[in-house]
């Protein structure tokens, strides 16, 4: 198998299993954070998710970025709505919104770190 698609593989695996683990007695993601707001790691993960996938299916073009982030997106939308048949979690509008950011700032750090590489990121010269 592909290195790039293994990496990507274990990142969104990462991320779906830390988002579905039951938690138990306060000692889940919320509370290692001040006042209980986990959505740095929400966000912190879907860049990690956006960025490896973009990364995996070497994206080079904003139209793929996009894809990427539409899929990152959906992705964390239905973890939130498994998280119903989890009894210790709790599903969120809020974390759903900032999934979605965090893949965002995943493909537009994919975007910058391919410009400064020489590659493309972004709408052809004269387009």
């Amino acid at each position: 198998m592909n290195r790039r698609l293994m990496v990507a593989g274990a990142v969104c695996g990462a991320v779906v299993g830390a988002s579905l683990a039951p938690v138990g007695g306060g000692s889940g993601a919320s509370s290692l954070l001040a006042g209980g707001g986990d959505e740095l790691l929400h966000a912190a993960g879907y860049a990690a998710v956006a960025s490896s996938v973009a990364w995996a299916a070497r994206v080079r073009t904003a139209a793929g970025l996009a894809v990427v982030v539409a899929a990152a997106a959906l992705l964390g939308g239905a973890v939130e709505l498994l998280q119903f048949a989890v009894p210790t979690r709790h599903p969120s509008a809020v974390d759903a919104a900032v999934n979605c950011a965090g893949a965002v700032v995943g493909a537009v750090g994919r975007a910058a770190w391919l410009r400064l590489r020489g590659g493309r990121a972004g709408p052809r010269p004269g387009a």
